[in-house]
């Protein structure tokens, strides 16, 4: 049997945690047994014990030089460690050498969210200049990234564009990265006969006004703020709608500020976390996400599943996701105008949204089905395919 260790780094329970958790409760392979190592608060053990996997060890430590994670990893014996990155170079690159040195037969990571832009390399001339170049901050920043490029085998991406900022930014070795985009459970987001007007009536809201929802951690990379600001500019064309945010994070009290401000208190609620946000996808009539970098968006492929119209950013992940224009509306990012324009598209245009919440469906049955995705990673950490 062979003992696989995902390490992992988390605050709260977000779309990272819920891949790492769906994988580990769909995995039915008698050959295997994982674990779990938690640099941070275990968000884990509930969500295992309700799907029935209470057996999963999940060990919380506090490893931060390569003698620690040695440690760590003589103590757990995994045959396979797997580095769960919620973003680029959230683990130090001595963490896997550690893997490596403890005996790991073979140490992976997988990429949840795509990178940013490199430091500018160093220009001018003279000895400090390329001293900087050579041995600089930049330097000794771009090696530890690349390094954990090649001391994973392979890395997987959950997007293209995750695995083209790999390459193409980071150094990483093509033929060490592969790209399993996330999976979605087709019959636990699904519509249910009667369940719009419940939920509808469970939050207290008419049943004849349109409503939008976005499912996001109120973070700066997250942009509520621009979403806020396209709502404005909703309510003052005289198109009616309501919104409803849920999630939380750092930017949760500026935002129900900036709300009041632009004159949307009694528009826009915000419900903060929740473990099962399908009874807001149940109570809305479209989906909104204003986010400026994302790593494939979990959130949007569940309200696609939903049948949802949807409004989205035009980035990397999202584009993966509505590459056929039939299934949403793809909107520069960074501009409330252009976002209140996507928004008004869909409320404007009844016929042609129930179309493109068909159309949005149907792609994530035939491309984003969890069932291929939790296959395809198991196949590769357990060694199947290279």
């Amino acid at each position: 049997m062979k003992r696989v260790a995902f390490v992992t780094h988390c605050l709260a329970l977000g779309g990272t945690e819920k891949h790492l958790g769906e994988l580990i409760l769909r995995s039915d392979d008698a050959r295997v047994q994982p674990s779990i190592v938690c640099l941070g608060p275990d968000v884990y053990t509930p969500v295992l014990r309700a799907g029935g996997r209470g057996n999963v060890a999940v060990h919380e430590v506090r490893p931060r030089t390569l003698w620690d994670y040695w440690r760590v990893f003589r103590w757990i014996r995994p045959h396979v460690v797997v580095f769960v990155n919620g973003k680029l170079g959230l683990f130090p690159w001595c963490a896997y050498a550690a893997a490596r040195l403890a005996g790991a037969e073979r140490v992976v990571g997988i990429e949840h969210l795509q990178g940013e832009r490199p430091p500018e390399p160093v220009m001018g001339r003279g000895i400090a200049a390329s001293v900087r170049r050579g041995i600089g901050w930049r330097a000794r920043y771009m090696l530890a990234r690349r390094l954990t490029g090649y001391l994973s085998r392979p890395t997987i991406c959950v997007s293209d564009a995750v695995r083209r900022t790999l390459i193409e930014d980071y150094g990483y070795p093509p033929a060490r990265t592969l790209t399993i985009h996330n999976g979605i459970d087709v019959q636990y987001h699904q519509r249910r006969s009667g369940a719009r007007e419940a939920a509808r009536t469970w939050l207290g809201m008419r049943h004849d006004e349109p409503v939008l929802v976005c499912v996001a951690r109120l973070a700066p990379l997250k942009r509520v703020d621009l979403l806020l600001e396209a709502l404005a500019i909703v309510r003052r064309s005289g198109v009616p709608c309501r919104s409803i945010i849920v999630g939380d994070g750092p930017l949760r009290e500026a935002l129900g500020v900036r709300a009041d401000a632009l004159g949307l208190s009694d528009r826009v609620r915000f419900v903060g976390h929740q473990d099962d946000v399908r009874p807001y996808l149940e109570a809305a009539d479209a989906y909104v996400t204003s986010s400026e970098r994302e790593g494939f968006g979990l959130a949007l492929a569940e309200a696609m599943a939903y049948e949802l119209p949807c409004v989205a950013t035009d980035i990397g992940g999202h584009d993966e996701l509505l590459a056929d224009k039939e299934a949403g509306i793809l909107v520069p990012p960074r501009c409330s105008e252009e976002l209140a324009r996507g928004i008004l598209s869909v409320l404007d245009h009844p016929e042609h949204t129930r179309a493109m919440a068909k159309a949005a469906r149907r792609v994530i049955h035939e491309r984003f089905n969890i069932d291929r995705m939790v296959a395809q990673i198991w196949n590769t950490i357990v060694g199947t395919r290279s």
